[in-house]
């Protein structure tokens, strides 16, 4: 998982970053528009809520860098209270989220 941006150039609607949820397992990507960064943490329990309930799956893992978007008290106690392992990468080593990274450079290749 990783957010993308600002990105030089505004979208239609005004958007400057995407998230970026890949699962590990199936590769399977998700991709969300984003105007803010700080608008991560509600659009991630959201998520994570939707899978739960649409797939009757639960999320175990999520693996991020330590970005303000990622690592704060609102996600913190989300995932402690639905069990969820926040593992966070070393800082300055992007090889350890390489599956996002690759898809970040494919999308803005293709783009």
């Amino acid at each position: 998982m990783d957010v993308w941006g600002p990105s030089p150039v505004l979208s239609y609607d005004g958007y400057r970053y995407y998230l970026l949820i890949v699962d590990d397992f199936t590769r399977y990507s998700c991709l969300f528009l984003l105007k803010f960064k700080s608008s991560v943490p509600l659009l991630l329990i959201q998520f994570i809520k939707f899978i739960e309930k649409q797939l009757n799956s639960s999320v175990r893992n999520i693996r991020s860098d330590g970005g303000g978007e990622f690592v704060n008290t609102t996600l913190k106690s989300f995932f402690s209270h639905i069990g969820i392992t926040h593992q966070l990468t070393c800082p300055h080593t992007p090889q350890q989220n390489d599956i996002a990274e690759r898809k970040h450079r494919h999308l803005l290749d293709t783009a």
